[in-house]
This record gives C-alpha cells, sequence and structure tokens, in this order.
C-alpha cells in the first residue's frame, strides 16, 4: 500500500493549469503529454521528473516541488536548472 502512495504513481492522470493552456497526462506506460507534445517520462525518487522523446533519452529535468498526495490534487513543476518556469497544475475535472 505504501508503493502506492509514491509520486512515480500519484503522477498518472490528467493535469491542467488554471488557465486550461497547460495540460500534462502522464501515462502508466511511462509515456505522457507534457506541454503540448507526446513525450516519454520517468520519475525518480519522490522530486526528479525525466522527460524525453525517446525512453532512452530521457534528458530534459524538472523537480516535483509540491504533490502529489492522495489527498491533495494539486502538483507543482519547475524546470531544472533554470528552477523557472513553475507549472502549477490542478487534476483535470476529466479525471
Amino acid at each position: 500500500e505504501k508503493k502506492l502512495n509514491r509520486a512515480c504513481y500519484l503522477i498518472f492522470g490528467k493535469w491542467e493549469d488554471s488557465s486550461g493552456e497547460n495540460k500534462m497526462e502522464f501515462r502508466p506506460d511511462g509515456t505522457c503529454f507534457f506541454l503540448g507534445k507526446e513525450c516519454y517520462y520517468k520519475v525518480q525518487g519522490q522530486y526528479s521528473l525525466k522527460i524525453g522523446d525517446n525512453p532512452d533519452e530521457l534528458n530534459s529535468g524538472y523537480e516535483l516541488v509540491s504533490g502529489p498526495s492522495l489527498k491533495n490534487k494539486n502538483l507543482t513543476i519547475r524546470k531544472l536548472p533554470e528552477k523557472k518556469p513553475y507549472y502549477y497544475m490542478t487534476r483535470s475535472p476529466e479525471e
């Protein structure tokens, strides 16, 4: 049960910002829709998110600043190493 509380599982699903312009969807098969394009991803530990065009080259680094959790339906992500921009996401109403 504790394993299912890890970020790599809780990130699954559809997310969007308050404007509805920035959307993300993380799927269990390691694919995602991330800021306008289809990609691959991997969550490492609790805070590291890697994104790339193919599963063997996950070069773009992001940090999960807060969320997701079972109680928290919000997710904040920032680009590394610049540590900005921040993306403040909420679970999509479709979920």
